[in-house]
């Protein structure tokens, strides 16, 4: 038999077999009792304590210990009980540790102060937001009988875990980060605050890729294992709960300690699992540890571990604060800037925003140097070069705030301000920027001073303190477009300002080939840093057929169409198709190493339960690789559920990542038109003129393709011993073939309908289908992009348009006429007369009508043998039988003697002439007599047919 003692409750099946031994909650005398032997426990050098003197109180030490458990217990019961499960006693034993290790002793009485209270609650009551840390505090001050005022004496988390981790004391616990992203983006500001090392050596992280995990876990155990003997620097753990049970001694800090050889000293161990074998290992005393969680892995993590170690949570939104405190420049500017960016969040559905994270990494990534500025006052009697006001002001924004502006973004910041500041403000600006050079720079200089170290009055200072919120706001309000969809600023067009529309379509959202182009012409040539991107898109075909490219492999017509223009420097990889943790550990290398590769492409579900713990994965081990001049790209497919439920991946702009929405992967040629095609919808200050009839010869050969599927050809005008397997073939040979022939000036029958078709979309119409388009990408109808959806529109309506338009065309076997050997100019234009002159369906039923209810060719009729002489006979028809019946009532009419008339053929057809040139305004504007007319005139035409 064994023994066995679990934390977690058991199951019927094993409750029914085993004897359950329950440990009630202490008391408030047991507590009281634990609170005075770990308090009042006695110190090396120092006697027995008889009473606590806290503040200016004198207490007896049972009493201040009542106090400090009933303290405990009210914290448990907070938030209606939910701290219960989040804190324990091992909190409380441990703050009770740091209270006493903080606190003097002077004469048997414990010298306590409110810091020493508040300090050792930050480093064991934490966890929780820095709102409800301040309330919890004040609560536990307040029920130990001391001023519950903490102004001024809270400290913001980053500061006190960076002491915690560089504290070395006995009997302290590691440390639990809680992350309040879903991207590990608070690992990766630690390590640009030098707090943590994200290295291969120092960070430690599971990949969840299920193939060969067993290895991969053992791998790890034994590099912690081996972190833990060197102990030189803090090791971090993510995504590690898998093996995090094989640390139990290690995170409790169970060690036992074994004298050195010489005696001379004590060695820690602590006994680690290395698969399902427990063996004793060598703890180094200066070994510390970060275990990195998220908060929504939270509610799954045992009370239990919680409780083996202090815990930090932290957030963007606090850390940005911790930043910006030290310059009231920045906490100026970035409050009044918020509002605005706040706005634009709110009125546009952004891909991946997470309010309080995604525009506070942009704030951070933006003021990354200049916090340094600002702390070490570097920037005070700092003098910037220039003649005229915008060098002044571009000067001080690179070398005070760390910010880069361009002459072309303060030219737009200037007209922005002109039109939108003050009267008073803008007259300012107004002289200002048009000086050829400064009459005063030291006002400038002093202004700048002012902003930056005290509180802008007079009107220059004033105005320098405007126009760089508007250009803190604007960089930011462009960053967050770059994850807006094009469906969204369709429907928001008419809230957007138009330069905000300008710089929308400047940016590349519709085709991955061009976005991978815009990113090697826009690098500079100095800049040698890593690119990183994630790109945002729906799953389609299109991204789903995206080959895996690894080195040595050639698929250049497929890369060159959809990628990249060099095939020779990509390696594209898919995900879902990687086995385990090493196989993608090697394709990263291989990109670092190869010196021709230049970017790593990697292919993302996110249908994938796991994908985000992968992808974070992923980010981590590239984030390792530290290369230059590399670039790497992941593209992050969503299914329609994704985006009815809004749920993406965030995007945080952190470690120089950026993020990016791309409606489609596909082909940059179609995507472009339908880029003017929506920008041109969009935007009501675009002047030039969109052409769509480069988008419709594109599509026109697809359609025909689509027609040729159909019975809109007689069987008598196909070859008679047509096989049936290939009929679709010869269809749409002779389709291709008489819709190419020329009757007008060099001009085909599909020249003719692609203008008629083009001459359907209008302004209108545009707007009528990109609605169309939106909606059905708003309500889940359709899965494609905005795209791929309108380029579907746009085959559906031209394959019925086709159809119309062919069953008018070939009607009587209309088409047959321009095979004729007899053919001649003449009849041509007769022929592209009446082609032109035929009705159009109107636009709204083009995108109602099915293409099945046209597909069938009109009856012919019956009894004859039709041999094509006319063109378009079955309509100029309709007017010569009505002209002949008339015409022989008439002759009836005046002849009495007999029913029937009798006068010569040249009487008949004069008097039939003469009846049609008696019509109507309205008559002769039908197309039959728009024929008659024509064929009139031509004497050619006239011989031959009248």
């Amino acid at each position: 038999g064994f023994v066995a003692i679990t934390n977690h409750v058991l199951d019927a099946a094993k409750s029914n077999r085993c004897v359950s031994l329950l440990r009630q909650e202490p008391g408030q005398g047991e507590m009281s009792q634990v609170t005075e032997g770990v308090l009042y426990s006695s110190f090396e050098g120092q006697g027995n304590i008889e009473a606590v003197k806290c503040g200016e109180n004198l207490l007896p030490k049972k009493r201040f210990a009542y106090l400090l458990s009933v303290a405990y217990k009210n914290v448990l019961e907070m938030k209606d009980g939910e701290f219960n499960t989040f804190y324990g006693l091992r909190d409380f034993i441990y703050f009770l540790r740091s209270l006493r290790r903080n606190c003097l002793v002077v004469e048997m009485t414990l010298l306590v102060s409110r810091e020493s209270v508040i300090r050792a609650l930050e480093r064991n009551f934490n966890g929780i937001s820095c709102a409800d840390v301040k309330v919890l505090i004040a609560s536990f001050l307040l029920h130990c009988e001391m001023n519950d005022d903490t102004s001024g004496l809270l400290q913001m988390p980053m500061h006190i875990i960076r002491s915690a981790l560089h504290e070395i004391v006995p009997n302290t616990r590691y440390t639990m980060i809680i992350d309040e992203s879903d991207d590990d983006s608070i690992m990766r500001l630690l390590q640009s605050e030098g707090i943590i090392c994200t290295s291969k050596r120092n960070l430690f992280k599971l990949s969840n890729i299920s193939n060969n995990s067993e290895m991969e876990e053992l791998s790890l155990v034994s590099r912690v294992k081996f972190a833990a003997q060197q102990g030189s620097n803090i090791i971090v753990l993510s995504q590690t709960d898998k093996v995090n049970e094989s640390f139990y001694d290690l995170f409790n800090q169970h060690f036992r300690k074994v004298p050195s050889r010489d005696g001379s000293s004590e060695r820690l161990y602590a006994n680690i699992a290395v698969g399902g074998i427990s063996r004793r290992s060598l703890i180094s005393e200066t070994f510390r540890c970060v275990m990195h969680v998220r908060v929504i892995d939270l509610p799954t993590i045992p009370a239990p571990f919680l409780n083996r170690f202090e815990k930090y949570r932290l957030s963007v939104a606090e850390l940005l604060a911790t930043k910006v405190k030290v310059s009231p420049f920045l906490s100026r500017i970035i409050t009044r800037c918020s509002a605005r960016i706040s706005a634009f969040s709110s009125m546009v559905t952004l891909i991946g925003f997470v309010p309080g994270q995604t525009t506070e990494t942009l704030l951070l990534n933006l003021f990354e140097n200049a916090i340094i500025l600002q702390k070490d006052d570097i920037m005070k009697n700092q003098t910037f070069s220039g003649n005229t006001f915008s060098e002044y002001f571009i000067s001080f924004a690179k070398v005070g705030i760390g910010i880069i502006v361009t002459q072309d973004e303060f030219t737009h910041i200037i007209d922005y301000g002109k039109a939108f500041l003050p009267l008073s403000l803008s007259r300012v600006l107004q002289d200002i920027v048009t000086k050829q050079k400064l009459d005063y720079p030291g006002k400038v200089d002093e202004a700048i001073q002012k902003c930056l170290y005290g509180y802008p009055q007079d009107d220059i200072a004033v105005l320098i303190d405007r126009l760089f919120e508007m250009v803190l706001t604007r960089k930011v309000i462009l960053s967050l477009l770059q994850l807006a969809s094009p469906e969204e600023i369709f429907k928001k067009r008419s809230c957007l300002p138009a330069n905000l529309m300008s710089e929308y379509f400047k940016q590349e959202h519709f085709s991955l080939k061009p976005f991978l182009s815009s990113i090697k012409s826009s690098l500079e040539p100095v800049d040698k840093r890593q690119q990183k991107y994630i790109i945002h898109t729906r799953t389609n075909g299109q991204v789903m057929g995206i080959p895996t490219v690894r080195s040595g492999m050639d698929f250049s017509p497929v890369i060159q169409k959809l990628v990249h223009i060099d095939s020779n420097n990509v390696i594209i990889e898919h995900l879902s198709s990687v086995k385990n943790e090493s196989s993608l550990r090697s394709t990263i290398d291989n990109w670092c190493e190869d010196d021709v590769i230049e970017m790593l492409i990697l292919v993302v579900d996110m249908s994938d339960k796991v994908s985000t713990e992968r992808l974070n994965y992923v980010r981590c081990c590239v984030d390792q690789a530290h290369q230059q001049k590399k670039t790497f790209v992941a593209i992050l497919h969503y299914p329609t559920s994704a985006f009815l439920a809004k749920k993406f991946y965030p995007s945080l702009f952190i470690g120089n990542w950026s993020h990016v929405y791309l409606d489609s992967i596909g082909d940059g040629g179609i995507s472009s038109n339908m880029k003017s095609l929506v920008e041109k919808t969009c935007r009501s200050d675009k002047c030039k003129t969109f052409n769509i009839g480069d988008m419709v010869n594109q599509v026109m050969k697809e359609a025909i393709k689509s027609v040729a599927s159909y019975d809109v050809i007689y069987p008598e005008q196909l070859p008679q011993q047509m096989d049936r397997s290939k009929s679709f073939h010869v269809r749409h040979d002779y389709l291709m073939a008489v819709l190419s022939i020329g009757i007008n000036e060099g001009k085909s029958i599909i020249d003719v309908l692609s203008e008629r078709f083009t001459s359907l979309w209008s302004d209108k119409n545009l707007a009528s289908i990109l609605r169309r388009a939106a909606w059905s990408l708003q309500n889940g109808t359709s899965q494609l992009g905005l795209t791929s959806c309108l380029k579907g529109i746009l085959q559906d309506t031209m394959a019925t348009f086709l159809l119309n338009s062919l069953s008018l065309l070939n009607e009587w076997k209309n088409l047959d006429v321009l095979s004729k050997l007899h053919r001649d100019n003449e009849s041509d234009y007769l022929f592209y007369m009446v082609l032109t002159s035929l009705p159009m369906m109107p636009f709204e039923e083009l995108l109602l009508h099915q293409a099945g209810s046209l597909s069938k060719c009109k009856e012919l009729p019956k009894g004859q043998h039709l041999a094509v002489q006319f063109p378009f006979f079955s309509l100029f028809s309709s007017l010569l039988d009505e002209v002949v019946e008339t015409t022989l009532q008439r002759l009836s009419a005046s002849n009495d003697e007999s029913t029937f008339p009798i006068c010569s053929t040249t009487e008949f057809l004069d008097d039939a002439m003469n009846l049609l040139r008696t019509k109507t305004l309205e008559e002769k504007s039908t197309i039959a007599y728009k024929t008659f007319e024509h064929v009139s005139r031509s004497k050619l035409l006239y011989n031959r047919y009248l």
